[in-house]
């Protein structure tokens, strides 16, 4: 038996891989995006913090503190740490807060991106049937009905 041979035409089967190998590099990118973005945010994160010391060692100049300090207006060194402790550890709950959030968002967009690819396939296989049947065509228009109620029931 000889081995089969592909049409010069791109087949059904062609046009899928195709689309399959497209929306899988645009998922690929979009990975990237947003693994660039989340790097981005915690540079920013980090610049603020910075910033936000520097201003608050600006408002208070070096002369001032011990001033104040003896006249009871700023906490003590051990209570500072303390607060300083409890500002971390809360931002570090936070933060692992903001991990798993982010960790959500990815698996919900990569299950939208396979939802939208099973969508695509079934939107190829109901427009591909013949438009007019022994029912009149009535059989295509349930089936697009079918699919647009199950793009919608998935948002």
């Amino acid at each position: 038996m000889p081995p089969l041979r592909r049409s010069p035409t791109p087949s059904l089967l062609d046009s899928r891989e195709e689309a399959a190998r497209d929306r899988a590099q645009q998922a690929q990118a979009y990975a990237r995006l947003t693994e660039a973005r989340v790097t981005e945010n915690v540079e920013f994160a980090a610049d603020m913090t910075g910033k936000a010391r520097q201003a608050r060692r600006h408002r208070h100049p070096a002369g001032e503190a011990p001033r104040r300090r003896r006249r009871g207006a700023w906490p003590t060194p051990a209570a500072s740490l303390g607060e300083a402790r409890d500002l971390a550890s809360t931002t570090q709950r936070e933060n692992e807060g903001l991990n798993r959030r982010l960790v959500d968002a990815e698996e919900r967009a990569s299950q939208a991106v396979v939802r939208v690819a099973e969508l695509e396939a079934e939107l190829d296989v109901v427009t591909s049937e013949p438009a007019h049947r022994a029912d009149g065509g009535g059989e295509l228009a349930q089936g697009q009905d079918r699919l647009s109620r199950g793009a919608r029931a998935a948002h």
